[in-house]
């Protein structure tokens, strides 16, 4: 009985991992959407804060109505799965660039 144990232990102990195969495809790459950027969110804030902004299109970047800033709320949407792109919003330069970044992103 013993032999029988340390002989299946030996067995599924020692199991056969064949070599990575080179030819299969690596694996994908994350997308776009699995990749949060909230690091982002702050200086999408600071930019969409800026005065050509607060002149030209003031509800970018604006707190919400139960005053979150833009900051908080842009972390708390990108971690609920939806993407806001505040990289592409922090590097806006007008208000049409800030608005394709929302409506598209980049």
């Amino acid at each position: 009985m013993r032999a029988l144990f340390l002989l299946s232990a030996l067995i599924f102990g020692c199991a056969y991992h064949p070599p990575p195969n080179p030819n299969l495809p690596p694996p994908p790459a994350e997308t776009e959407q699995e990749v949060h950027d909230t690091e982002y969110c702050a200086a999408a804030e600071f930019n969409l804060n800026k005065p050509y902004f607060q002149e030209n299109c003031p509800t970018l970047g604006a707190r919400t109505k139960k005053g979150k800033s833009f900051t908080d709320f842009c972390i708390e949407t990108q971690n609920n799965g939806i993407y806001l792109h505040p990289r592409c919003l922090a590097e806006a330069r007008t208000c049409e660039a800030a608005r394709a970044c929302m409506n598209e992103g980049r």
